[in-house]
């Protein structure tokens, strides 16, 4: 979900000339990626241990995951040029079904569940017609 979020924020800025449309790269993404995936794998393993997820460090590291991934959304679509916007918001889009779906996973709704896969395959299928 804030990968989502903030990967569109920055492909709306990108679209309507508040961040320029050229790719602006970081140095040493590769390695920010690996280490925020790296670090969200810590935490999510941390937020399954009962003596922590029901007491106030289980909310810091859930925080600290939605941040990360918040941060990671942002250093995957900034690199990459306005010409190509409207593909990422499709794929963007399908990420958010996934989202959904998961949710609704967690919540034992179906109509989460069917609603976000649904999206998402629509989201992937339109990025792959996009891309040809």
């Amino acid at each position: 979900g804030a990968l989502t979020f903030t990967g569109s924020v920055v492909a709306a800025g990108k679209l309507h000339g508040m961040i320029p449309g050229a790719p602006i790269i970081l140095q040493n993404r590769w390695a920010l990626n690996a280490g925020g995936a790296l670090g969200s794998l810590v935490l999510g393993l941390l937020f399954t241990n009962p003596s922590i997820y029901s007491s106030w460090l289980g909310t810091a590291c859930l925080g600290l995951n939605t941040a990360i991934w918040g941060f990671l959304g942002t250093n995957m679509v900034l690199p990459i040029g306005g010409a190509d916007m409207p593909v990422v918001v499709s794929l963007l889009n399908a990420c958010s079904g996934l989202a959904t779906s998961a949710a609704g996973f967690m919540l034992s709704n179906q109509l989460l569940t069917i609603t976000g896969a649904l999206v998402a395959s629509s989201g992937t299928l339109l990025s792959d017609i996009m891309c040809r």
